[in-house]
């Protein structure tokens, strides 16, 4: 999987195979904490609104759908 760390957050990028106006962004936080961190940055940086706001507006106009979902992730542990 290929993607970047920023600050403490990972974040990889896919276009889907049969539509190359559908992409996904997964990011992945340490923990918890940084999560929240993130999110109360991105809720109160006016410059981030805007930011986006123009990202939204280049968006194709018919699928201008962008979903948001939380999971937590797993570890499975292997003792064999």
């Amino acid at each position: 999987m290929e993607g970047i760390w920023i600050l403490k957050l990972f974040i990889f990028k896919a276009r889907s195979k049969d539509d190359s106006t559908k992409w996904m962004e997964i990011s992945k936080y340490r923990d918890e904490e940084e999560y929240q961190k993130s999110i109360d940055l991105i809720n109160k940086e006016k410059e981030i609104q805007e930011l986006f706001s123009a990202f939204q507006s280049l968006l194709v106009s018919e699928k201008q759908e962008i979903n948001e979902e939380n999971f937590l992730e797993k570890k499975l542990i292997n003792n064999f």
